[in-house]
């Protein structure tokens, strides 16, 4: 596994993420974004991320979707347990 791509860009101007990259974070961010995402891309709202990257804002907002149903259902499944051991 290859060391992640340096903060420090002062070298290089302003490396695009690679698709291909070792990281499958990154590359997944990349390969599904609709921009080129820099190092010294500046993401000041939710909104200014949506227009920069739709398809990772989507993909980021389907995953706390799915954490939130996830931690419902878990939460409903603890209490009827609890109301079951209480009849």
């Amino acid at each position: 596994m290859t060391s992640p791509m340096p903060i420090d860009s002062s070298s290089q101007a302003h490396p695009v993420f690679n698709p291909s990259a070792s990281n499958a974070t990154t590359a997944g961010a990349a390969a599904m974004s609709n921009t080129a995402v820099t190092g010294s891309t500046k993401i000041k709202s939710m909104a200014d991320f949506k227009n920069k990257a739709p398809k990772v804002y989507k993909m980021m907002m389907d995953s706390i979707q799915e954490m939130m149903r996830r931690d419902m259902q878990h939460h409903q499944e603890r209490l009827k347990k609890a109301i079951k051991g209480n009849d």
